[in-house]
């Protein structure tokens, strides 16, 4: 094998090798903690939303009432109703907390600038 030939086949191992390995030394990444109240709360949103939908569904074939597919359909809906404001109640917070930590952020660069 020539020498020109060993020297690319180095190199390709070489930048495979690191584009395998970045990913497994880049942790930042994942340092992040899930937000488990939004995770929880758009569980119940979908839940929700399904519930809702198998209830048209038995319904528009015959298998339950109309008083029952009324009284549950409402009940569904106002629960809905109170997960979609928790939702946005939570992200109004998010919101107000990322923008505090822009500020900060704003803050210590224009010290480091002026320093």
């Amino acid at each position: 094998m020539s020498i020109p030939a060993l020297l690319i086949g180095l190199t390709l191992l070489i930048l495979i090798g690191a584009l395998v390995v970045r990913p497994l030394l880049d942790q930042s990444q994942y340092n992040a903690e899930p937000d488990i109240v939004l995770q929880s709360l758009l569980t119940d949103r979908d839940n929700i939303l399904t519930l809702i939908l198998d209830l048209e569904d038995d319904y528009a074939t015959g298998k339950i009432t109309e008083n029952f597919f009324t009284q549950r359909r409402q009940t569904l809906v106002l629960r809905g109703a109170r997960t979609l404001q928790q939702l946005d109640e939570h992200s109004a917070e998010s919101v107000t907390e990322l923008d505090a930590l822009i500020e900060k952020q704003v803050a210590e660069l224009r010290v480091r600038h002026d320093a």
